[in-house]
């Protein structure tokens, strides 16, 4: 289940101080059209390892004018099911973890991936930037 999510110039969604933390019982994103349920449900999508969005747009759409880069990150709980952990699979023991995507503009001027999974919490997307 997802705890919170957070952004770095993606789209047009406003930098917070704090991640956009998501209710237990929600299941939906509602609001006047133009106000981000699109792009926040194609950030969610991205996580997910999506190539292409549902909306048809593109990754150059979601990257912000004023940056060659992007970061969504999505915090999961992680507390045992039944006695295992949902990413014991890969390793991550903690109550949280913490998965980041970041595209950015490669060599070729052509839009890549990476894809960061950390064990507990994880908040500063821009050092996530730097990386190659």
């Amino acid at each position: 289940m997802i705890k919170d999510f957070s952004t770095v110039y993606w789209g047009y969604l406003p930098p917070t101080k704090e991640p956009y933390k998501v209710h237990e019982k929600v299941n939906a994103f509602i609001g006047p059209s133009g106000h981000g349920k699109t792009t926040i449900w194609d950030g969610l999508r991205l996580m997910l390892g999506a190539s292409h969005f549902e909306s048809k747009r593109t990754f150059s759409f979601y990257v912000h004018r004023k940056s060659n880069w992007a970061v969504v990150r999505v915090a999961f709980h992680n507390e045992p099911v039944n006695g295992v952990r949902p990413f014991e699979g890969v390793r991550k023991f903690e109550d949280e973890v913490t998965a980041c995507c970041r595209i950015f503009k490669n060599e070729q001027s052509s839009w890549a991936r990476d894809y960061y999974l950390f064990d507990g919490e994880f908040h500063d997307l821009n050092v996530l930037m730097k990386k190659s």
